[in-house]
């Protein structure tokens, strides 16, 4: 049994190696901006914030694939880590840097711990943008919690040949940013995500957290007077203006 398990990773980490058609490069994310995006208010490296990215993924344990260090960037961070936890030990990483799985549904963890410069109290707001190639994503949760906003940056259909020489499957290209409000700061930061079905190609991740701005969000809107109160204070108006005049 223990060998047909290997014989079958060695097989699927061949063809990944010798197959990055599935992947492609990531779309570089936005830095927090409140003023464009209704969040953040922030700048990456300020005391009280934290962040990651990762637009290539790599590492030296392949089955299951964890990698710690984040490429494109990591600020008041002690440990970033995404790492694949499917049942089978199947995924891994792929020659142009993304995390796929032909043989089961991707299931993968990614955590972050601030240092002693991260937020220490709350509230705070927690944002995470992800891109991912072929198969759509089922969830992808905090703590177990859904996103209080989800917003589909990107989204493209077209195809790609996976690994294995099945033809053309149809691929999905999406780029989806997610927003939580916590209460409180916290030590870690766990995050899940689940593909819908199998080869998904998980393609790029980043995590900015900090305190939640202040400013009003791009959704906001004045709150209208009740048309009542209006009449009600017209006609207290013209009572006042009449009595006066017989004065």
């Amino acid at each position: 049994m223990f060998n047909q398990k290997k014989i079958l990773l060695t097989s699927i980490l061949i063809s990944y190696l010798l197959f990055p058609v599935v992947n492609a490069t990531a779309t570089v994310f936005e830095a927090p901006d409140a003023n464009s995006n209704g969040w953040g208010g922030w700048t990456r490296g300020d005391l009280g914030t934290l962040y990651a990215q990762w637009e290539i993924f790599s590492g030296s344990q392949f089955f299951p694939p964890v990698d710690e260090t984040p490429d494109v960037g990591i600020d008041n961070v002690t440990l970033a880590r995404v790492r694949d936890i499917s049942l089978g030990e199947t995924a891994q990483f792929t020659g142009s840097g993304n995390i796929y799985n032909l043989v089961e549904i991707n299931r993968i963890a990614i955590t972050i711990t601030g240092d002693s410069n991260g937020p220490t109290s709350g509230p705070v707001q927690v944002v995470a943008q992800m891109a991912t190639l072929g198969t759509v994503y089922d969830f992808l949760r905090l703590e177990g919690n859904e996103a209080d906003q989800i917003t589909v940056l990107r989204s493209d259909e077209g195809t790609f040949t996976p690994p294995g020489g099945v033809g053309e499957q149809p691929s999905t290209n999406e780029e989806i940013l997610f927003v939580w409000n916590l209460p409180n700061a916290q030590s870690n930061y766990n995050f899940e995500m689940l593909a819908s079905d199998t080869s998904l190609s998980f393609d790029a991740f980043s995590v900015d957290i900090g305190p939640i701005s202040t400013a009003p969000g791009p959704n906001s809107v004045s709150v209208p007077i009740p048309i009542p109160f209006l009449v009600l204070a017209g006609l207290l108006l013209t009572i006042i203006g009449w009595t006066n005049s017989r004065n």
